[in-house]
């Protein structure tokens, strides 16, 4: 947000800004006229690369409020809860007033490049528009039955977290580029 704001105020370049398992506080409506991200990121003055968002692999903070909300498919399956949020009178319905259907909750992809750090041979991984939903999504009835798993997630957000994954990316990566493999 901060970013966003010195580009619009502030008589200086543009910033730069990199997130590690933040929220997303800016997005675009694809409800409105500005079509895509890219869209939205251009009527700011802003490139791609300005804004830069690092997501571990089950880390759940960065999902909050987007349609891949992990909270959303807890609350599915939580008796009583998943008629009135997803089903039923579409004018009453607390679904509805988030965004219209369970599949849409209030959000698309935060502004800028998103990277899902994952622990495979890539690490990082850049996400685009038509895979990111996919990507982002958290094996919640997974993690439900196997509470080690849900534990880890809840791990995921920290600092200790992200600079191990970080490091391990950039160690595979200069591995890689003293090996003359390619640079990813």
């Amino acid at each position: 947000m901060l970013a966003i704001i010195a580009r619009l105020t502030l008589d200086a370049p543009p910033p730069q800004c990199y997130t590690f398992g933040s929220p997303p506080v800016v997005t675009y409506n694809n409800n409105s006229s500005i079509s895509s991200n890219d869209d939205a990121l251009r009527v700011l003055g802003l490139a791609s690369s300005a804004l830069q968002h690092y997501v571990l692999d089950q880390d759940p903070v960065p999902r909050a409020m987007l349609s891949v909300d992990p909270t959303l498919s807890v609350l599915k399956h939580v008796v009583g809860l998943s008629q009135p949020l997803f089903g039923g009178d579409a004018h009453r319905s607390v679904g509805s007033f988030l965004g219209g259907t369970p599949a849409r909750f209030l959000m698309d992809l935060p502004l800028g490049e998103v990277y899902l750090l994952k622990l495979d041979q890539q690490r990082v991984h850049r996400l685009q528009a038509d895979n990111a939903a996919s990507a982002l999504e958290m094996p919640v009835a997974e993690m439900m039955a196997a509470p080690a798993k849900a534990i880890k997630a809840l791990l995921d957000h920290s600092h200790s977290a992200y600079t191990q994954e970080l490091r391990a990316a950039a160690r595979l990566a200069q591995r890689r580029s003293t090996q003359g493999g390619p640079f990813t």
